[in-house]
Protein backbone atom coordinates (compact mmCIF):
# COMPACT_ATOMS: atom_id res chain seq x y z
CA UNK A 1 0.00 0.00 0.00
CA UNK A 2 2.88 2.35 0.86
CA UNK A 3 4.00 1.90 -2.73
CA UNK A 4 0.03 3.22 -4.27
CA UNK A 5 0.19 5.85 -1.94
CA UNK A 6 3.37 6.62 -3.90
CA UNK A 7 1.47 7.01 -6.89
CA UNK A 8 -2.36 7.75 -5.65
CA UNK A 9 -1.87 10.11 -2.56
CA UNK A 10 -5.76 9.73 -1.90
CA UNK A 11 -6.57 6.67 -1.84
CA UNK A 12 -9.99 7.85 -1.77
CA UNK A 13 -10.22 9.25 -5.04
CA UNK A 14 -7.82 7.56 -7.37
CA UNK A 15 -7.53 9.08 -10.78
CA UNK A 16 -9.44 7.93 -13.63
CA UNK A 17 -8.00 4.96 -15.33
CA UNK A 18 -6.28 5.82 -18.55
CA UNK A 19 -7.18 2.78 -21.23
CA UNK A 20 -3.48 2.71 -22.70
CA UNK A 21 -1.70 1.21 -19.12
CA UNK A 22 1.35 1.72 -21.06
CA UNK A 23 0.71 5.89 -20.90
CA UNK A 24 0.87 5.34 -17.01
CA UNK A 25 4.39 7.01 -15.96
CA UNK A 26 5.25 4.46 -12.74
CA UNK A 27 8.42 5.60 -10.57
CA UNK A 28 11.60 4.19 -11.03
CA UNK A 29 11.72 2.35 -7.54
CA UNK A 30 7.96 0.50 -8.82
CA UNK A 31 8.00 -3.44 -7.86
CA UNK A 32 8.01 -5.11 -11.54
CA UNK A 33 5.53 -7.31 -9.95
CA UNK A 34 2.78 -4.56 -9.87
CA UNK A 35 3.69 -3.41 -13.67
CA UNK A 36 1.64 -4.01 -16.51
CA UNK A 37 2.73 -6.71 -18.59
CA UNK A 38 3.32 -5.16 -22.29
CA UNK A 39 0.86 -5.27 -24.54
CA UNK A 40 2.10 -7.16 -28.16
CA UNK A 41 1.78 -4.65 -30.91
CA UNK A 42 -1.05 -5.30 -33.53
CA UNK A 43 -0.01 -6.78 -36.70
CA UNK A 44 -0.50 -3.71 -39.68
CA UNK A 45 -3.67 -4.85 -42.08
CA UNK A 46 -2.94 -2.68 -45.43
CA UNK A 47 -6.00 -2.89 -47.40
CA UNK A 48 -6.07 -2.38 -51.08
CA UNK A 49 -7.73 1.15 -50.93
CA UNK A 50 -4.31 2.57 -48.84
CA UNK A 51 -2.28 0.37 -51.72
CA UNK A 52 -3.28 2.43 -53.86
CA UNK A 53 -3.03 5.34 -52.22
CA UNK A 54 0.74 5.38 -51.57
CA UNK A 55 0.83 4.55 -55.62
CA UNK A 56 -1.06 7.95 -56.59
CA UNK A 57 0.40 9.61 -54.14
CA UNK A 58 3.80 8.67 -55.69
CA UNK A 59 3.02 9.22 -59.31
CA UNK A 60 2.13 13.03 -57.58
CA UNK A 61 5.22 13.34 -56.59
CA UNK A 62 6.88 11.89 -60.21
CA UNK A 63 5.13 14.53 -61.29
CA UNK A 64 5.70 17.31 -59.77
CA UNK A 65 9.44 16.64 -59.54
CA UNK A 66 9.09 16.55 -63.41
CA UNK A 67 7.18 19.76 -63.56
CA UNK A 68 9.44 21.54 -61.13
CA UNK A 69 12.61 20.20 -63.71
CA UNK A 70 10.95 21.28 -66.73
CA UNK A 71 10.82 25.46 -65.05
CA UNK A 72 14.29 25.01 -63.90
CA UNK A 73 15.00 24.53 -67.49
CA UNK A 74 13.04 26.92 -68.88
CA UNK A 75 14.48 29.42 -66.41
CA UNK A 76 17.98 28.67 -67.19
CA UNK A 77 16.94 28.89 -71.03
CA UNK A 78 15.73 31.74 -70.07
CA UNK A 79 18.36 33.56 -68.06
CA UNK A 80 21.13 32.56 -70.88
CA UNK A 81 19.69 31.87 -74.16
CA UNK A 82 16.40 34.35 -74.32
CA UNK A 83 16.26 34.93 -77.98
CA UNK A 84 16.46 38.76 -78.93
CA UNK A 85 13.34 38.91 -80.65
CA UNK A 86 11.48 37.49 -77.52
CA UNK A 87 13.52 40.32 -75.29
CA UNK A 88 13.07 42.91 -77.69
CA UNK A 89 9.32 42.70 -77.60
CA UNK A 90 9.06 42.19 -73.85
CA UNK A 91 11.12 45.27 -73.78
CA UNK A 92 8.96 47.29 -76.11
CA UNK A 93 6.26 46.72 -74.20
CA UNK A 94 7.90 47.14 -70.82
CA UNK A 95 9.05 50.36 -71.63
CA UNK A 96 5.88 52.17 -72.15
CA UNK A 97 5.68 51.62 -68.29
CA UNK A 98 8.14 54.03 -67.51
CA UNK A 99 7.40 57.22 -65.30
CA UNK A 100 10.76 58.60 -63.93
CA UNK A 101 14.02 57.94 -64.39
CA UNK A 102 17.72 59.17 -64.08
CA UNK A 103 20.15 59.60 -67.04
CA UNK A 104 23.73 60.11 -67.82
CA UNK A 105 24.44 60.42 -71.70
CA UNK A 106 27.41 61.79 -73.63
CA UNK A 107 27.04 63.23 -77.30
CA UNK A 108 29.99 63.13 -79.30
CA UNK A 109 30.01 64.63 -82.93
CA UNK A 110 33.32 63.98 -84.98
CA UNK A 111 33.56 65.18 -88.90
CA UNK A 112 35.57 66.04 -91.09
CA UNK A 113 35.03 69.07 -93.64
CA UNK A 114 37.41 69.95 -96.85
CA UNK A 115 37.62 73.28 -97.90
CA UNK A 116 37.05 74.28 -94.76
CA UNK A 117 39.47 76.36 -91.67
CA UNK A 118 39.65 74.93 -88.09
CA UNK A 119 36.79 77.01 -86.24
CA UNK A 120 39.79 77.47 -83.30
CA UNK A 121 41.32 79.58 -85.89
CA UNK A 122 38.40 81.68 -87.50
CA UNK A 123 37.40 82.59 -84.33
CA UNK A 124 37.07 86.27 -84.54
CA UNK A 125 38.92 86.94 -81.57
CA UNK A 126 42.43 88.10 -81.07
CA UNK A 127 43.30 86.51 -77.79
CA UNK A 128 45.07 82.76 -78.15
CA UNK A 129 42.52 80.20 -78.18
CA UNK A 130 43.88 76.72 -77.11
CA UNK A 131 47.18 77.41 -77.99
CA UNK A 132 46.23 78.76 -81.77
CA UNK A 133 46.30 83.07 -82.87
CA UNK A 134 43.66 83.62 -85.17
CA UNK A 135 45.92 85.88 -86.83
CA UNK A 136 47.51 82.65 -87.80
CA UNK A 137 44.57 81.96 -90.37
CA UNK A 138 45.92 80.87 -93.87
CA UNK A 139 44.25 83.45 -96.43
CA UNK A 140 43.03 80.20 -99.02
CA UNK A 141 41.37 77.66 -97.45
CA UNK A 142 41.47 75.62 -100.61
CA UNK A 143 42.71 71.93 -100.07
CA UNK A 144 42.05 72.64 -96.33
CA UNK A 145 40.48 69.77 -94.22
CA UNK A 146 39.32 70.03 -90.73
CA UNK A 147 38.57 67.42 -88.59
CA UNK A 148 37.42 68.01 -84.62
CA UNK A 149 34.51 66.93 -82.59
CA UNK A 150 32.21 68.19 -80.24
CA UNK A 151 31.29 66.75 -76.94
CA UNK A 152 28.53 67.08 -74.41
CA UNK A 153 28.53 65.24 -71.60
CA UNK A 154 25.05 65.84 -69.54
CA UNK A 155 23.60 64.01 -66.35
CA UNK A 156 19.60 64.22 -64.13
CA UNK A 157 16.70 63.00 -63.80
CA UNK A 158 13.23 62.89 -65.40
CA UNK A 159 9.42 62.51 -63.82
CA UNK A 160 6.50 62.55 -66.53
CA UNK A 161 3.79 61.18 -64.17
CA UNK A 162 2.09 64.28 -64.72
CA UNK A 163 3.01 64.22 -68.43
CA UNK A 164 0.97 67.92 -68.71
CA UNK A 165 3.76 69.16 -65.90
CA UNK A 166 6.78 67.31 -65.90
CA UNK A 167 9.67 68.05 -63.43
CA UNK A 168 13.27 67.23 -63.19
CA UNK A 169 16.61 68.66 -63.97
CA UNK A 170 19.31 68.95 -66.38
CA UNK A 171 23.20 69.32 -65.37
CA UNK A 172 25.76 70.13 -68.22
CA UNK A 173 28.83 69.14 -67.31
CA UNK A 174 30.83 69.96 -70.48
CA UNK A 175 30.45 70.99 -73.61
CA UNK A 176 33.27 71.28 -75.45
CA UNK A 177 35.18 71.76 -78.92
CA UNK A 178 38.56 69.50 -79.88
CA UNK A 179 40.71 69.73 -82.39
CA UNK A 180 43.99 67.01 -82.39
CA UNK A 181 45.20 68.79 -79.04
CA UNK A 182 43.35 71.67 -78.43
CA UNK A 183 40.34 71.70 -76.63
CA UNK A 184 38.03 74.96 -76.07
CA UNK A 185 35.37 74.43 -73.20
CA UNK A 186 32.28 76.37 -74.17
CA UNK A 187 29.89 76.17 -71.30
CA UNK A 188 28.54 74.36 -68.42
CA UNK A 189 25.35 74.64 -66.53
CA UNK A 190 21.91 73.48 -65.00
CA UNK A 191 18.37 73.72 -65.36
CA UNK A 192 15.90 72.77 -62.93
CA UNK A 193 11.99 71.83 -63.23
CA UNK A 194 10.87 71.45 -59.50
CA UNK A 195 7.48 72.69 -60.29
CA UNK A 196 5.48 75.16 -62.70
CA UNK A 197 8.74 77.52 -62.81
CA UNK A 198 11.98 76.83 -64.91
CA UNK A 199 15.10 77.47 -63.14
CA UNK A 200 18.51 77.72 -65.05
CA UNK A 201 22.02 78.52 -63.57
CA UNK A 202 25.41 78.91 -66.23
CA UNK A 203 28.40 78.12 -64.37
CA UNK A 204 30.92 78.76 -67.13
CA UNK A 205 30.61 80.39 -70.73
CA UNK A 206 33.61 81.23 -73.13
CA UNK A 207 33.95 84.44 -73.91
CA UNK A 208 35.88 83.32 -77.02
CA UNK A 209 32.82 81.58 -78.99
CA UNK A 210 29.70 84.42 -77.77
CA UNK A 211 31.94 87.63 -77.53
CA UNK A 212 30.28 89.11 -74.49
CA UNK A 213 31.47 88.83 -71.09
CA UNK A 214 28.40 87.42 -68.82
CA UNK A 215 30.75 87.08 -65.76
CA UNK A 216 27.77 89.21 -63.80
CA UNK A 217 25.22 86.07 -64.34
CA UNK A 218 27.59 83.61 -63.84
CA UNK A 219 26.88 80.70 -60.88
CA UNK A 220 23.42 82.26 -60.27
CA UNK A 221 19.97 81.22 -60.54
CA UNK A 222 17.12 82.94 -62.53
CA UNK A 223 13.50 81.71 -62.72
CA UNK A 224 11.54 81.67 -65.73
CA UNK A 225 7.72 81.47 -64.30
CA UNK A 226 5.42 79.21 -66.10
CA UNK A 227 1.56 80.20 -66.39
CA UNK A 228 0.32 77.41 -68.11
CA UNK A 229 1.05 73.90 -68.11
CA UNK A 230 4.66 72.85 -70.03
CA UNK A 231 2.36 70.69 -72.49
CA UNK A 232 -1.18 71.52 -73.64
CA UNK A 233 -3.69 69.18 -72.57
CA UNK A 234 -5.41 69.25 -76.54
CA UNK A 235 -1.89 68.63 -77.45
CA UNK A 236 -1.15 65.11 -75.74
CA UNK A 237 -4.15 63.43 -74.41
CA UNK A 238 -4.64 59.15 -73.05
CA UNK A 239 -5.94 58.23 -76.37
CA UNK A 240 -3.17 59.36 -78.09
CA UNK A 241 -0.35 57.97 -75.66
CA UNK A 242 -2.23 54.56 -75.96
CA UNK A 243 -1.98 54.60 -79.66
CA UNK A 244 2.02 55.62 -79.39
CA UNK A 245 2.12 52.78 -76.99
CA UNK A 246 0.31 50.69 -79.34
CA UNK A 247 2.58 51.57 -82.56
CA UNK A 248 5.86 51.10 -80.44
CA UNK A 249 4.65 47.27 -80.13
CA UNK A 250 3.37 47.37 -84.14
CA UNK A 251 6.96 48.52 -85.35
CA UNK A 252 10.17 46.52 -84.30
CA UNK A 253 12.40 49.45 -84.94
CA UNK A 254 15.05 47.83 -83.50
CA UNK A 255 16.49 44.81 -85.17
CA UNK A 256 19.13 42.62 -83.71
CA UNK A 257 22.44 41.31 -85.56
CA UNK A 258 24.48 40.21 -83.12
CA UNK A 259 24.23 39.17 -79.23
CA UNK A 260 27.23 40.43 -77.50
CA UNK A 261 28.70 39.58 -73.82
CA UNK A 262 26.28 39.99 -71.02
CA UNK A 263 27.87 43.02 -68.69
CA UNK A 264 26.24 44.72 -65.44
CA UNK A 265 24.89 48.11 -65.69
CA UNK A 266 24.62 50.33 -62.48
CA UNK A 267 24.49 46.58 -60.27
CA UNK A 268 21.65 45.48 -63.21
CA UNK A 269 22.95 42.06 -65.54
CA UNK A 270 21.72 42.92 -68.70
CA UNK A 271 21.99 41.01 -71.97
CA UNK A 272 23.89 42.56 -74.25
CA UNK A 273 22.89 42.96 -78.29
CA UNK A 274 24.16 44.89 -81.05
CA UNK A 275 21.64 46.50 -83.40
CA UNK A 276 20.58 48.60 -86.25
CA UNK A 277 17.76 50.80 -87.09
CA UNK A 278 14.79 49.57 -89.42
CA UNK A 279 14.64 52.53 -91.76
CA UNK A 280 11.35 50.52 -93.48
CA UNK A 281 9.89 50.19 -89.64
CA UNK A 282 10.72 53.79 -88.40
CA UNK A 283 8.71 54.96 -91.57
CA UNK A 284 6.01 53.28 -91.22
CA UNK A 285 5.74 54.31 -87.23
CA UNK A 286 6.51 58.10 -88.19
CA UNK A 287 3.83 57.89 -90.94
CA UNK A 288 1.22 56.59 -88.59
CA UNK A 289 2.20 58.97 -85.75
CA UNK A 290 1.27 62.18 -88.03
CA UNK A 291 -2.22 60.37 -88.44
CA UNK A 292 -2.17 59.69 -84.32
CA UNK A 293 -1.83 63.86 -84.13
CA UNK A 294 -5.52 64.48 -86.08
CA UNK A 295 -4.09 64.93 -89.46
CA UNK A 296 -5.73 62.58 -91.87
CA UNK A 297 -3.65 61.43 -94.77
CA UNK A 298 -4.57 59.48 -97.95
CA UNK A 299 -2.69 56.27 -99.00
CA UNK A 300 -1.04 58.03 -101.45
CA UNK A 301 0.35 61.14 -99.08
CA UNK A 302 1.43 58.45 -96.64
CA UNK A 303 3.19 56.48 -99.54
CA UNK A 304 5.11 59.54 -100.23
CA UNK A 305 5.57 60.65 -96.95
CA UNK A 306 7.49 57.21 -96.18
CA UNK A 307 9.38 57.43 -99.41
CA UNK A 308 10.73 60.94 -98.73
CA UNK A 309 11.74 59.98 -95.60
CA UNK A 310 13.59 57.02 -96.81
CA UNK A 311 15.62 58.90 -99.33
CA UNK A 312 16.39 61.60 -96.77
CA UNK A 313 17.95 58.84 -94.63
CA UNK A 314 19.81 57.26 -97.62
CA UNK A 315 23.07 58.74 -96.67
CA UNK A 316 22.38 58.12 -92.96
CA UNK A 317 23.54 54.75 -91.42
CA UNK A 318 22.15 54.33 -87.57
CA UNK A 319 23.31 51.36 -85.66
CA UNK A 320 24.34 50.51 -82.02
CA UNK A 321 24.27 48.50 -79.14
CA UNK A 322 21.55 48.19 -76.34
CA UNK A 323 21.80 46.38 -72.34
CA UNK A 324 18.13 45.30 -71.39
CA UNK A 325 18.31 44.07 -67.68
CA UNK A 326 17.34 40.77 -67.52
CA UNK A 327 14.79 40.40 -64.41
CA UNK A 328 13.20 44.03 -65.01
CA UNK A 329 13.57 44.03 -68.89
CA UNK A 330 14.07 47.77 -69.07
CA UNK A 331 16.86 49.43 -71.03
CA UNK A 332 20.06 50.53 -68.63
CA UNK A 333 22.36 51.81 -71.63
CA UNK A 334 21.64 52.75 -75.46
CA UNK A 335 24.67 53.62 -77.57
CA UNK A 336 23.36 54.90 -80.70
CA UNK A 337 26.13 55.65 -83.44
CA UNK A 338 24.63 57.92 -86.89
CA UNK A 339 27.16 58.20 -89.58
CA UNK A 340 26.69 59.99 -92.27
CA UNK A 341 27.79 58.95 -95.30
CA UNK A 342 30.29 60.73 -98.31
CA UNK A 343 27.52 60.84 -100.90
CA UNK A 344 25.07 62.87 -98.75
CA UNK A 345 27.29 65.55 -97.96
CA UNK A 346 30.75 65.23 -100.71
CA UNK A 347 32.34 68.25 -99.20
CA UNK A 348 32.33 66.15 -95.33
CA UNK A 349 31.27 63.14 -93.38
CA UNK A 350 31.25 62.45 -89.46
CA UNK A 351 29.29 60.51 -87.07
CA UNK A 352 27.28 60.99 -84.39
CA UNK A 353 27.58 58.77 -81.12
CA UNK A 354 25.08 58.84 -78.40
CA UNK A 355 25.53 57.18 -74.98
CA UNK A 356 22.13 57.02 -72.34
CA UNK A 357 22.50 55.37 -69.59
CA UNK A 358 19.65 55.40 -67.33
CA UNK A 359 18.95 54.30 -63.46
CA UNK A 360 16.84 54.62 -60.92
CA UNK A 361 13.85 53.55 -63.00
CA UNK A 362 10.32 54.45 -61.71
CA UNK A 363 11.91 55.62 -58.12
CA UNK A 364 10.96 58.83 -56.48
CA UNK A 365 13.36 61.83 -57.70
CA UNK A 366 13.55 64.95 -55.89
CA UNK A 367 14.29 68.27 -57.26
CA UNK A 368 15.42 70.94 -54.99
CA UNK A 369 13.99 74.54 -55.43
CA UNK A 370 17.06 76.63 -55.93
CA UNK A 371 17.22 79.61 -52.72
CA UNK A 372 17.67 83.14 -54.29
CA UNK A 373 16.42 82.78 -57.84
CA UNK A 374 16.16 85.98 -59.99
CA UNK A 375 13.75 86.79 -62.60
CA UNK A 376 15.29 85.94 -65.85
CA UNK A 377 14.22 89.48 -67.04
CA UNK A 378 17.77 90.41 -65.08
CA UNK A 379 19.68 87.97 -67.09
CA UNK A 380 17.79 89.30 -70.26
CA UNK A 381 19.26 93.18 -68.93
CA UNK A 382 22.51 91.74 -68.10
CA UNK A 383 22.62 90.09 -72.28
CA UNK A 384 20.81 93.28 -73.68
CA UNK A 385 23.73 95.51 -72.14
CA UNK A 386 26.55 93.54 -73.25
CA UNK A 387 24.76 93.45 -76.91
CA UNK A 388 24.20 97.19 -76.85
CA UNK A 389 28.02 97.85 -76.24
CA UNK A 390 29.58 96.11 -78.46
CA UNK A 391 27.16 96.49 -81.10
CA UNK A 392 25.72 99.68 -80.93
CA UNK A 393 24.28 101.26 -83.22
CA UNK A 394 24.89 98.34 -85.53
CA UNK A 395 23.25 95.67 -83.68
CA UNK A 396 19.89 98.17 -84.09
CA UNK A 397 19.61 98.96 -87.70
CA UNK A 398 17.62 102.38 -87.90
CA UNK A 399 18.19 103.80 -91.94
CA UNK A 400 20.49 101.29 -93.23
CA UNK A 401 17.74 99.45 -95.54
CA UNK A 402 17.15 103.31 -97.03
CA UNK A 403 14.26 104.44 -98.73
CA UNK A 404 11.40 106.35 -97.33
CA UNK A 405 10.92 107.76 -93.91
CA UNK A 406 7.54 109.41 -93.99
CA UNK A 407 7.56 110.18 -90.30
CA UNK A 408 11.30 111.52 -90.34
CA UNK A 409 11.34 110.01 -87.04
CA UNK A 410 15.50 108.42 -88.01
CA UNK A 411 13.75 104.85 -89.23
CA UNK A 412 13.10 104.18 -92.68
CA UNK A 413 9.61 102.91 -93.43
CA UNK A 414 10.80 99.64 -94.49
CA UNK A 415 12.49 99.13 -90.89
CA UNK A 416 9.19 100.48 -89.43
CA UNK A 417 7.95 97.25 -90.78
CA UNK A 418 10.42 94.97 -89.21
CA UNK A 419 10.28 96.77 -85.97
CA UNK A 420 6.25 96.73 -86.06
CA UNK A 421 6.20 100.47 -85.35
CA UNK A 422 3.74 102.81 -87.21
CA UNK A 423 6.13 104.44 -90.21
CA UNK A 424 3.18 107.33 -89.98
CA UNK A 425 4.33 108.05 -86.25
CA UNK A 426 7.62 109.14 -85.23
CA UNK A 427 6.65 108.12 -81.66
CA UNK A 428 4.94 104.98 -81.96
CA UNK A 429 4.80 104.07 -77.76
CA UNK A 430 3.89 107.90 -77.28
CA UNK A 431 6.47 107.66 -74.73
CA UNK A 432 8.62 111.29 -76.01
CA UNK A 433 11.15 109.91 -77.66
CA UNK A 434 11.32 109.32 -81.21
CA UNK A 435 10.96 105.53 -82.75
CA UNK A 436 14.91 105.67 -85.05
CA UNK A 437 16.78 107.26 -81.84
CA UNK A 438 15.01 104.62 -79.42
CA UNK A 439 16.06 101.73 -81.26
CA UNK A 440 19.42 103.47 -82.12
CA UNK A 441 20.41 103.42 -78.37
CA UNK A 442 18.15 99.67 -77.78
CA UNK A 443 15.43 101.11 -76.12
CA UNK A 444 11.96 99.44 -76.87
CA UNK A 445 10.26 101.65 -79.52
CA UNK A 446 6.77 100.53 -78.32
CA UNK A 447 6.92 99.95 -74.69
CA UNK A 448 8.97 100.22 -71.70
CA UNK A 449 12.38 98.85 -71.28
CA UNK A 450 15.08 97.40 -73.64
CA UNK A 451 15.08 96.25 -76.79
CA UNK A 452 13.57 92.61 -76.82
CA UNK A 453 16.17 90.02 -77.81
CA UNK A 454 13.80 88.14 -80.19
Amino acid sequence: MDNLRSIYPDPDHPPKMQENLEEIKFPPDFPDEYAPPPQASKPQIISPKDESSKVKKSKLSLVLIVILGIIIALGIFYFFFMPPKWMLYIMSRRITNIKSLAYKSEFKAEFSVSNFNSPLLILKNTEKVAGVNSSEVPVDINNQEFSGAIVMNTNGQLDWTDIYNPKGSFILDSLQLKENNNTLDIASGEIRVPDSNIYLKINDISKVIFNFDLSQVKNKWYFVEQKEPFIPEDEITQEKVDKTKDLSKKYQIIKVTKRLRSESIENNLTYHYQYILDKDAMANFLADSVEINGEKMSAARKDNLIKDFKNAMKGIEITGEIWIGKFDFYPHKILTTIAIKDDLFPRGRGTLAITLTLSNINKPIKVDVPTGALPYSEFEKVLQEQIIAKYKPQSYPTTSLGGKDSDNDNLSDDLEKIYGTNPNNPDTDGDGFKDGDEVQKGYNPLGQGMMPLY
